[in-house]
């Protein structure tokens, strides 16, 4: 299965948490979380697959922003570093749109 899932969430719609706050508490979860640099203000990759946490997360202070994005790249496919530069390369676009 080849999929590409994208998420926003953004400070207006957080009732509990803020964006930086939901940022720092997901990854606390996130087995062997890497740091992606040069994405937003912050941002690490969680792993792929369907599980919790997989994708990379990106969080965009001035926007109020946090950004998930993740990619599918066909069953078994475990290369994690090409789903790092996909998802960074997704990533940087979207947040050249805020």
């Amino acid at each position: 299965m080849k999929f590409v899932q994208l998420s926003l969430t953004i400070d207006a719609d957080s009732k509990a948490m803020n964006i930086e706050q939901q940022f720092m508490n997901n990854k606390l979860y996130v087995q062997d979380a890497k740091d992606v640099p040069d994405v937003g203000d912050a941002a690490y990759y969680g792993g792929s697959g369907m599980r919790i946490g997989a994708g990379l997360h990106s969080i965009v202070k001035d926007k109020g922003v946090m950004l998930n994005v993740m990619v599918g790249l066909g069953l078994g496919d475990a290369d994690d570093q090409r789903h790092i530069e996909i998802e960074r390369s997704l990533a940087k676009k979207v947040i050249e749109k805020l």
